[in-house]
């Protein structure tokens, strides 16, 4: 059940975060005078993918406990661990792409 929380806070928690900077970003960006750089929206959308890799990383490790603890593990429960392991995989391919090149 936590890694079920996790994995929903993996994408509501960086998505609203994101949401939110944009918002106030846009608000300040109003106020200057001449054009504004956009280095801190790059920032912001780091900040926000990393967050989704270590909520959803953290919701993986503790679902594949689970998945090893238990004595016979379904495809429903492989396939859950593949859902929850999607955010941080997806994400984290794309940051590192980012960053690298």
């Amino acid at each position: 059940m936590t890694s079920w929380f996790l994995g929903t806070a993996a994408i509501v928690v960086p998505g609203a975060f994101l949401q939110y900077q944009l918002g106030r970003f846009d608000d300040w960006a109003k106020t200057q005078a001449g054009g504004v750089c956009g280095t801190p929206l790059a920032a912001i959308c780091l900040l926000a993918g990393l967050l989704c890799v270590a909520l959803s990383l953290s919701a993986s490790v503790l679902n594949g406990i689970h998945l090893y603890r238990s004595t016979a593990p379904s495809a429903g429960r492989r396939a859950e661990l593949a859902l929850v392991l999607a955010p941080a995989l997806l994400i984290g391919v794309s940051l590192v792409t980012m960053t690298v090149l």
